[in-house]
C-alpha cells in the first residue's frame, strides 16, 4: 500500500531545481545498487517491483512536509499505476509525490537546465515556464502527436536560446538537456518522500506496480518479450530479473544499454541452462542517464501441453495412416465381416473429450497464451478429426458423405503434423526474424 501527498504541500521554489538536478544528474554517487524485477503471473498481471540501495546524501537535501525529505527514485511511464506498493526501511509505506507536486518539481529541474545563465536564480519566464508545463503534462497515447511535435520544436529553440553557438563541453550539457527533457515527455520522475532521519544512512526502499509488457508474436515457439528501461544510469549497479509464469521456462534474457537511442555495447545476456523460468542481468552503466533495451526469449517447457499435443499429433497421424493403408486397393487389414461395436465409439470418442479438457483453462497471461495458442489449435484439429471418425462409424451416411470424412481424416492429420514440425524448429520466428533483417535500413 501507498499514499499520495496532499496538494499543495510544496511551495514553489525555483532553488530546488539545482538540488534536484543534483541529485539525478549524479545518482550514481549515492543510488548504489537497483533491482528491476518482471514477473509475469499466472492471473494475466505484469508486476514491476524496484528495490533501491541507497544513502541519501545529505549535501543535496530536498525538504518535503513534516520533517520528511524528498527522494527521486526513478522514470516512470506516464499513465495510471495500478496496484502500486512501496516500503520504507521499516517496511512501512512510502508517500509519493501527486501529479501537479511531482510535475511543480519536474519543471524546477528543467527550468534550471534550460536556464545556465542564472541557475537557481529567479523564477524561469513566463514563456518558458508555459512550456515546461505543457511538456510535463503530456499524455503519451492521449494527446496527439501534433501536440508532442509543437512541443519537441518549442524544446529546440529553448535550448538554442540557452545556448546559442554550443562547442566542446557546452554542446555535451545542451545534447544531455535535451535528452533529459525529452524523456519527461512519456515519463515521469518518481519521487518519494521518508523521514529526514534516514538522511546519510544506507537504507533499501522499494516500490512495486502493474505494468504492462508486449506479448509474442502469434505462432512461434520462442517467443520474445521487449521493454524498456529509460532510467538504468541512475544507479551504480543495475540488476535485471525476469520470471516468466508457470507453463513457460526463460531461453535468453539479453539487456543492452543504451544513450540517447542508441546502443552503447555494455549490459548482460543470461542463458538458463535448465528449464527455468527465472533470468537475472547485472552490469555497470557506463552513463549516468542511460536507458536499456530488454528482450526475453521464452518457450513452453518441455513437459505439460508441448508434450500432450506431440503425443496427440502422432497418434492422430498414426490413425490417419491406417485410414490411407486400408483404403488402397488390395490392402484388408480389418475383415469385410467385422461391425464396429457401439462400445468403440464411445472409446474414439475419449480422445476429444481428453484433447479438450486441456484446452480449458483459467485466467493467464497474454504471453503464455500467445506461445501455447498454435498448441491448443492443433489439439483442436485433433479433436475434429477424431469427432470426424466417430461420426463416421456410429452414423448411417451416405456414402459421398462417408469417403469425404475418410478422406478429410488423413489430411487434418498430415497437415497437423506438418504445423507440429514447423512450431518444433520455430520456423515461423525464422522466417519472421528474415523479413525483419531485410526490411531494416
Amino acid at each position: 500500500m501507498t499514499a499520495e501527498l496532499p496538494r499543495k504541500t510544496l511551495p514553489d521554489d525555483p532553488s530546488r531545481g539545482e538540488i534536484l538536478t543534483s541529485l539525478v544528474i549524479g545518482a550514481q554517487t549515492w543510488i548504489h545498487r537497483r533491482v528491476d524485477s518482471f514477473t509475469l503471473g499466472a492471473g494475466g498481471t505484469t508486476r514491476r517491483s524496484m528495490s533501491f540501495d541507497l544513502t541519501i546524501p545529505p549535501d543535496f537535501t530536498l525538504l518535503g512536509p513534516k520533517d520528511q525529505v524528498l527522494v527521486p527514485l526513478a522514470l516512470i511511464e506516464k499513465g495510471a499505476l495500478r496496484r502500486v506498493d512501496t516500503d520504507d526501511p521499516d517496511r512501512h509505506p512510502m508517500p509519493v509525490l501527486g501529479a501537479a507536486e511531482n510535475s511543480r518539481l519536474t519543471a524546477e529541474l528543467l527550468a534550471f537546465l534550460l536556464e545556465p545563465a542564472a541557475p537557481g536564480l529567479g523564477f524561469p519566464s513566463s514563456r518558458l515556464r508555459l512550456l515546461l508545463d505543457r511538456l510535463v503534462a503530456f499524455r503519451p497515447g492521449i494527446d496527439s502527436d501534433a501536440d508532442r511535435a509543437h512541443i519537441v520544436a518549442e524544446l529546440d529553440n529553448a535550448i538554442r536560446d540557452a545556448w546559442p553557438d554550443p562547442d566542446g563541453e557546452q554542446a555535451e550539457v545542451a545534447a544531455l538537456a535535451e535528452h533529459i527533457a525529452r524523456g519527461f515527455l512519456d515519463h515521469f520522475l518518481l519521487v518519494v518522500a521518508v523521514s529526514s532521519d534516514l538522511v546519510g544512512r544506507r537504507v533499501v526502499l522499494k516500490f512495486g506496480y502493474d505494468r504492462e509488457v508486449g506479448a509474442p508474436d502469434w505462432g512461434n515457439r520462442v517467443g520474445a518479450i521487449r521493454f524498456s528501461l529509460p532510467d538504468v544510469g541512475l544507479s551504480r549497479s543495475q540488476h535485471v530479473e525476469f520470471e516468466a509464469p508457470p507453463g513457460l521456462k526463460v531461453v535468453e534474457l539479453d539487456v543492452a544499454e543504451t544513450f540517447r537511442e542508441h546502443p552503447t555495447g555494455n549490459g548482460g545476456v543470461d542463458h538458463p541452462a535448465e528449464q527455468r523460468a527465472v533470468a537475472h542481468v547485472a552490469f555497470t552503466p557506463t552513463r549516468p542517464l542511460s536507458g536499456a533495451e530488454a528482450r526475453v526469449e521464452v518457450a513452453p517447457v518441455g513437459s505439460g501441453i508441448y508434450s500432450f499435443t506431440v503425443v496427440a499429433v502422432l497418434a492422430v497421424l498414426a490413425f490417419s495412416g491406417l485410414i490411407i493403408n486400408e483404403r488402397q486397393p488390395g490392402v484388408q487389414l480389418v475383415s469385410l465381416d467385422f461391425h464396429v461395436p457401439s462400445q468403440s465409439v464411445s472409446l474414439l470418442l475419449i480422445g476429444p473429450a481428453l484433447f479438450l479438457s486441456w484446452m480449458a483453462r483459467a485466467p493467464e497471461h497474454r504471453a503464455l497464451a500467445a506461445l501455447l495458442a498454435p498448441l491448443r489449435l492443433m489439439l483442436a484439429v485433433c479433436t475434429l478429426a477424431l469427432l470426424l471418425a466417430g461420426v463416421a462409424v456410429a452414423v448411417p451416411l451416405e456414402r459421398w458423405v462417408w469417403d469425404t470424412i475418410w478422406a478429410l481424416v488423413p489430411i487434418l492429420g498430415i497437415v497437423n503434423s506438418i504445423g507440429l514440425l514447423l512450431y518444433s524448429v520455430n520456423a515461423p520466428g525464422f522466417v519472421r526474424a528474415l523479413f525483419e533483417r531485410r526490411s531494416a535500413p
